[in-house]
């Protein structure tokens, strides 16, 4: 059973929902006054059900999120393939954040800092079990990273994410329109003649109708138009996607005095945080020209056997949507002031049999599902309900709600009505004056 479930394609969709949660995943902006939709980031959603279904090794996974974009050539290669556009498509991991700053060309610096400061938080906390807040504006006594750590952190990532080098919309149009769109003209020739020349068709065909149009009345006038109508919707573009990219240089990165971007401070380099490595930080060897290779590097990092968190920290969240409750309940915070583990031995165990295992989650999932603790009852004993009230030794299996998504599929398949359909964009929705989805 076990073996049949993970093989479904419908396993994809319901572990990959987890991830996407994680991540922030929305079709939309996600900022209240400023939520517009984010048209291209259904293929991010469609890579992470892929990777999921494929059993894409884990450390893998995180490298192409990370940094694909430095394990390509993606601009001076002879064709874009579909490798390439998956590793850049990956990348949209870090553009998953709330971000109002595209539905105003004039936003302020402060707002572009806020996008910045979520992403790394998405991507500390959900993949290494870290709490950045307070390091963004001083030091914590509890806390091991340190402000300048934080800032040190930041300027990894200072040639992808910089605030004083922030496209509006219309600025990135324009550049969209100039360098983008030649190198689209020598990198994907054959792509763009087949575009053409469908489009090419589609107007021949138009044409005699947009004439007919002019002169007839009535309702022959309403059915004509729902033709050329239909017949619009068949042409093709060249597909766009989300993803972020190296600019190959970093500007400067300063403190920012209690956090505020108008009180710089000293200058740091990029760095992993002193409470893991206080060796130089050297960038990675990457694939093509114009890239610092610093996103790299960390990717590398992170996806090691050695690092003391990244395999702990994804077993933790497998876990935890297998029991209701992870092995650490504060998935997000590995840290003094996050929760212990209840079996730290445990937690130890499984993420060596997982990165063992070629950083396998359908190995962790078989490990986990054919366990004795996965397959006891759930019925509370009289004496596991004296030493085990709140059932954090597992002495019974927990009982678990079903979430919105599996309610939401349940009563529709019970009408006949689900569609196993996946994967291309969402249902349209309307985005109001007032900028409400």
């Amino acid at each position: 059973v076990v073996d049949r479930l993970l093989a479904s394609p419908a396993y994809g969709v319901r572990w990959g929902r987890h991830w996407l949660d994680m991540a922030g995943y929305s079709d939309s902006e996600g900022k209240r006054n400023a939520d517009m939709i984010r048209d291209h980031a259904w293929r991010y959603r469609d890579y992470v059900i892929n990777a999921f279904n494929s059993d894409k090794p884990y450390d893998q996974f995180l490298i192409e999120q990370i940094a694909g974009d430095e394990l390509v050539d993606y601009t001076d290669a002879e064709a874009v393939d579909e490798t390439v556009i998956e590793k850049l498509v990956a990348t949209g991991f870090l553009r998953m954040a709330p971000d109002g700053t595209s539905a105003n060309p004039v936003n302020r610096v402060e707002d572009r800092l806020q996008v910045i400061d979520d992403e790394l938080q998405i991507l500390a906390g959900g993949v290494m079990g870290l709490t950045l807040k307070c390091a963004k504006c001083h030091d914590h006594k509890y806390d091991p990273i340190s402000q300048r750590d934080y800032y040190s952190f930041a300027a990894i990532f200072k040639a992808a994410y910089d605030e004083y080098n922030w496209l509006t919309p219309q600025a990135f149009r324009n550049q969209w329109a100039g360098s983008s769109r030649r190198h689209l003209a020598v990198a994907l020739p054959a792509e763009r003649k087949a575009v053409e020349d469908h489009n090419t068709k589609i107007d021949a065909e138009l044409k005699p109708m947009e004439e007919q149009f002019k002169t007839i009345k009535g309702k022959e006038r309403g059915e004509l138009k729902k033709k050329i109508d239909a017949l619009k919707a068949k042409k093709k573009s060249i597909p766009l996607i989300r993803a972020l990219w190296d600019r190959g240089e970093s500007s400067p990165t300063y403190v920012s005095l209690r956090g505020n971007p108008g009180s710089p401070g000293p200058l740091v380099k990029a760095a992993l945080p002193a409470v893991f490595s206080e060796k130089p930080f050297k960038p990675a060897a990457v694939v093509g020209g114009n890239k610092t290779g610093n996103r790299l590097a960390l990717a590398q990092w992170i996806a090691s056997p050695e690092h003391p968190l990244t395999a702990r920290v994804w077993v933790n969240r497998v876990w935890k949507h297998h029991f209701g409750r992870g092995i650490v309940s504060s998935l997000d915070n590995f840290g003094k002031i996050g929760a212990p583990p209840t079996h730290p031995a445990l937690l130890d165990w499984l993420a060596r049999e997982m990165v063992e295992n070629r950083w396998s989650t359908k190995h962790l999932h078989r490990l986990i599902c054919t366990s004795a603790a996965y397959r006891q009852s759930s019925l509370k004993t009289e004496t596991a309900a004296q030493l085990d009230p709140e059932n954090y030794l597992l002495s019974r299996m927990p009982m678990r709600r079903l979430d919105a998504e599996e309610l939401h599929d349940g009563l529709i398949a019970i009408t006949g009505r689900l569609n196993p359909r996946q994967g291309g964009k969402p249902d349209k929705v309307q985005v109001r004056e007032g900028g409400y989805v």
